[in-house]
Formats: C-alpha cells, sequence, structure tokens
C-alpha cells in the first residue's frame, strides 16, 4: 500500500494533486529551519498560521473537489502512511453529493412550505456537510503542525495527546524510510477516526439534527447505505443510524479495509468517476 499510484488523468486530476502538495511542501518550509527549543509563543503562531491557511483551502461547505485534491496530496506526502486523509477524499465527495440530493429533493417541496420548515431541513443538512470542511481543517492543520512540531514537549497543548503519537509515527516514517505495516496504518487510522467522531463530527451531527426539528426526517436520511467508487464490486456501507456513533466507527473500518485490498491507484483513479467532477 505504500507504493505512490503512477496514474495519470486526462483531466489533470493528478496534476492538481501535486500542485497542492508542492504549495503545502513550499508554504511550510520555512518551519524546517526552527529550532526545537521554541517557546510556546512560538508554537502558538505556528499552529495559527497553519489553521489559517487550513481554513482557506477548505472552501465552502460544497467544496468536496478542492478538498479531495488536498486530501491526497496529504496522503502522498505522508508517503503512503497515513490512511486518513485517503479515505476522506472520498467521504468527502460521496457526503457533498448525497446532501446535493437530498437538497434537489427539498427544492421540489419548497413551494409547499410553511412556517420556514423545509428551510430549516436544508440548513441542517448544509450543517452537517459542514462537518466535513472543519475535520478537513483540523486534519491539515495537525499533519503540518506536528511535521514539524510534534516531538515538541509542549505539541499536546495543541495536538490531542491521544492522536499526536500517530501523527509522529506517520513522520518519523516518512524520515526513516520505514513504512508502517498495514496494521499500524490500522491502528493509526482508527485512532484518529475515532477523534474526529468524537470532536467534531458526533457534536455536529448532534446539533443538526436538533436544529431541524424533525424527528421523521432524521430517521429516515439516517438510513444510508453509502458506496464509495473506490470499492469492489457490490460493497457498500450500511447504517440503519448514521446518527450512531459506534455505526459510523465500524464502517470508517471497512472503508479504509476496502482501499487497502484495491490500492491507492484504484482509490485515485475513483475520485473523478463521482457526479462533482461533471
Amino acid at each position: 500500500m505504500n507504493s505512490l499510484p503512477a496514474y495519470t488523468s486526462a483531466s489533470g486530476l493528478f496534476d492538481r494533486i501535486q500542485e497542492a502538495l508542492s504549495f503545502s511542501r513550499e508554504r511550510w518550509l520555512a518551519f524546517g529551519s526552527w529550532s526545537d527549543e521554541v517557546d510556546v509563543q512560538a508554537l502558538r503562531r505556528a499552529y495559527e498560521e497553519i489553521n489559517a491557511v487550513a481554513e482557506t483551502l477548505s472552501g465552502g461547505s460544497r467544496d468536496a473537489v478542492e478538498r479531495a485534491v488536498i486530501y491526497y496530496s496529504l496522503y502522498l506526502d505522508g508517503d503512503g502512511n497515513f490512511m486518513f486523509p485517503l479515505i476522506a477524499t472520498h467521504g468527502s465527495l460521496w457526503g457533498v453529493s448525497h446532501t446535493l440530493r437530498i437538497e434537489r429533493a427539498f427544492a421540489l417541496l419548497q413551494p409547499l412550505s410553511r412556517h420556514g420548515r423545509v428551510q430549516r431541513w436544508a440548513e441542517s443538512v448544509d450543517a452537517i456537510r459542514n462537518i466535513n470542511r472543519r475535520v478537513f481543517v483540523e486534519i491539515y492543520t495537525t499533519f503540518y503542525f506536528t511535521r514539524f512540531f510534534g516531538t515538541h514537549p509542549l505539541a499536546a497543548q495543541f495536538v490531542n495527546p491521544e492522536v499526536l503519537p500517530v501523527y509522529n509515527a506517520v513522520h518519523e516514517a516518512i524520515r526513516s524510510g520505514c513504512p508502517l505495516t498495514r496494521a499500524q496504518r490500522r491502528e493509526g487510522y482508527y485512532t484518529v477516526f475515532v477523534h474526529e467522531q468524537k470532536d467534531i463530527v458526533d457534536p455536529g451531527i448532534q446539533d443538526a439534527t436538533l436544529a431541524s426539528k424533525s424527528r421523521l426526517l432524521v430517521g429516515i436520511f439516517s438510513v444510508v447505505r453509502p458506496r464509495f467508487l473506490y470499492f469492489p464490486k457490490g460493497k457498500r456501507l450500511h447504517f440503519s443510524d448514521f446518527t450512531s456513533v459506534d455505526q459510523r466507527n465500524r464502517e470508517g473500518l471497512r472503508a479504509l479495509d476496502f482501499a487497502e485490498d484495491v490500492g491507492p491507484e484504484r482509490v485515485l483513479e475513483a475520485i473523478e468517476e463521482y457526479s462533482l467532477f461533471r
């Protein structure tokens, strides 16, 4: 899984990914010359600078294609050791595609809506879509902050101590040229995935579902069977209740296992198969 794909794209997708990769590497290159003895104020400035760029790169809630491109560039910059952004390329594209379909259905109901009900539903859907953007910001920020400052004694003031060792292991694998094993990649992915679910995704979903003021609507749209387009034929994720943290954690691992099985070239190639690219 650590070998990087030789896939080339007629639409220039791989060029866009390489451009994103070059931008990030050049943008943060100066941090490599900072002393290991920088104080907490300097660390805060570095974190805030990376975070501000991540916010800009994240775009709006609908900008899944841009986030997918940068997510894949993070995977490349991790030399295939950091699996979360690889899966997130497709999580971003499927999630936004799915919510746009829901919005089109809401648009048909809008003329019949009273008391702003359908508008409230649409705003709740956009809030769920924005969760993807918020996760992107944290992943990008944490990846590049830990590349330069992950082993600093004060790093845990900026990065959750549960995921800090995961990022440090990725960067050490890059520096040493000793790739992580599939089991190590899986463990690291799951640790980061669970953290994102706990700190960002679940609170966001709970807030959005409450704001919709419709238990029926939430129940209907919680039953989903996502198919990321790199999945083997006939394979899907299964949610009887998408608001369930346990179900999202379980299916998140299945999405990773499918990616490991088919390889990064197929994962990259499948990005362009989403309707958002048409």
